[in-house]
């Protein structure tokens, strides 16, 4: 990549512009428990199948699995997301009537994602 790198300063290329990409380093703040929320219900009202999002999420949620998800994700976007995407995917296969902690525990566990609490 190196060469191909040097080899665009003298012809031109679309290589250039890439590397410089690589080297700016973007640090995102951990999500506060408000922000978590929001990204919660975001991510639980957007309907898999026509990507639209729904007014009111696909499975409701208690404080509980927001305080769950946002105290294993340490308010990590990218975690949060996994934790509510494996929840959903779970929650509906079980036709599950509320997402909280307890089920919450219960899917991650089932999933790989926690070890079982002693």
């Amino acid at each position: 990549m190196n060469d191909l790198g040097q080899r665009e300063q003298t012809e031109g290329g679309p290589f250039q512009p890439l590397m410089r990409r690589f080297g700016k380093i973007i640090e995102l703040s951990p999500l506060n428990e408000a922000e978590t929320r929001e990204l919660i219900e975001r991510r639980l009202r957007r309907n898999r199948v026509t990507g639209e999002y729904e007014d009111q999420p696909l499975i409701p949620y208690d404080e509980s699995f927001v305080e769950y998800v946002s105290g294993l994700s340490l308010g990590n976007p990218g975690e949060v997301v996994k934790y509510c995407d494996y929840a959903l995917e779970e929650g509906l296969r079980v036709s599950a009537k509320l997402l909280d902690k307890n089920f919450a525990e219960k899917a991650f566990i089932a999933h790989g994602l926690i070890i079982e609490p002693d």
